[in-house]
């Protein structure tokens, strides 16, 4: 079951977003993901299987950038 997952990144530029877009695009899908690089946190916005998490935080880590599940407390 898909669920949009949120992680916070220090992808911070067009061509880091470039940097990232072929493997985000192999592990989740074409246009299944998004960086808004004009937030703060440069949230990273993904649809995806929840079992997918820890496969995208490698995967960015391994190309040099931090990415850490976004936590929401209410």
């Amino acid at each position: 079951m898909k669920s949009i997952l949120l992680f916070i990144t220090n992808i911070q530029h067009y061509h880091d977003r470039m940097n990232v877009t072929p493997v985000l695009d192999e592990l989740v899908g074409e246009d299944c993901w998004f960086v808004d690089l004009s937030d703060t946190d440069k949230v990273l916005r993904v649809e995806a299987d929840a079992d997918k998490e820890p496969f995208i935080i490698v995967a960015l880590e391994k190309l040099g950038f931090c990415c850490n599940r976004f936590v929401h407390d209410c």
